[in-house]
């Protein structure tokens, strides 16, 4: 915590996934992804081009979906480095760059107004 609940962080490790993305979206919240360690791909689209597959749940500010081939950019991250995803960026972090691999990223929430 470091703003009660409007700016947190949280420590995520995870191997990263080959295939298709699962993207994400928040409407509360910001993402500051920040890469600690290892190298992840982030795909991100417009909020316009997500289709819901799972509807947006306010206690947990997040909604999931597809986004059409072609639609998506890839943003390389490597350990050091950062991408901000606004609550008008969908998103699908996690994403293997090469093969799956170890990653510890640390996600900074901020509350958008």
């Amino acid at each position: 915590e470091l703003d009660g609940e409007r700016v947190f962080a949280l420590v995520q490790r995870y191997e990263t996934l080959a295939g298709e993305p699962r993207f994400e979206a928040h409407r509360r919240y910001a993402d500051v992804q920040y890469l600690a360690a290892g190298s992840e791909l982030i795909a991100a689209a417009p909020l316009a081009a997500l289709s819901v597959t799972e509807a947006y749940d306010a206690a947990r500010d997040v909604c999931f979906g597809a986004v059409p081939a072609g639609r998506a950019s890839r943003l390389a991250l490597a350990a050091g480095e950062l991408a901000i995803l606004y609550p008008e960026d969908a998103h699908a972090p996690r994403l293997a760059a090469g093969a799956p691999a170890p990653v510890t990223k640390i996600v900074v929430k901020v509350e958008i107004k």
